[in-house]
């Protein structure tokens, strides 16, 4: 799986502003970015929001970027940035007098037909660490030296946290009381 931005000549071209290239590079990155927003965020950030800002700082803020080759990994972080701080405004949201309770209220009985929704509500339990890596390694497929490359970290802490991650995935998995019906589509074992 390619990275957005690996053409390093197009990515320096739009730094450099060629609008052009600039055009390109957002068309090649919004899939990505969307869809790391989508599951960085889970079912309390609206994707297409946090992705719309993402890609406002790719365009203010490319220029800032001192080596076209690290592009992917600059901008996976301007994502996890992104989605954190719609993370924390949602949170603060549910203090707001007038507020309506938390849709995703754990009850007993939760049972959702969607596949990915549940998941995503699993993911959206867990600390950003363990959702970063369940994302990377288990949903994007991509190696311990990918993701750590992307997260800035080695391969092994990866490895460690994966193992984590998985064992917390489980443990939410149950508390939900959705841990069977994702055992049996995802492989997890219960």
């Amino acid at each position: 799986m390619d990275y957005p931005g690996t053409d390093a000549e197009l990515v320096r071209s739009a730094r450099d502003g060629d609008t052009e290239a600039m055009n390109r590079l957002v068309d090649e990155s919004l899939t990505y970015v969307l869809r790391w927003c989508a599951r960085l965020g889970g079912t309390k950030v609206d994707a297409e929001d946090a992705a719309h800002d993402v890609i406002m700082v790719l365009i203010t803020r490319l220029h800032t970027l001192r080596d076209p080759a690290q592009f992917p990994y600059w901008l996976f972080g301007t994502t996890k940035h992104v989605v954190s701080g719609h993370r924390r405004a949602t949170w603060l949201k549910k203090w707001v007098p007038g507020s309506t309770p938390d849709e995703g209220a754990e009850h007993a009985g939760f049972h959702q037909s969607d596949t990915a929704d549940v998941i995503d509500r699993v993911l959206d339990r867990l600390p950003a660490n363990q959702r970063e890596v369940l994302i990377l390694c288990d949903i994007e497929e991509r190696s311990a030296t990918e993701a750590g490359a992307l997260l800035n970290v080695p391969p092994g802490t990866i490895k460690s946290r994966l193992r984590i991650a998985r064992a917390r995935f489980r443990q939410v998995a149950r508390k939900l009381h959705v841990d069977r019906e994702l055992a049996a589509i995802v492989g997890i074992p219960s």
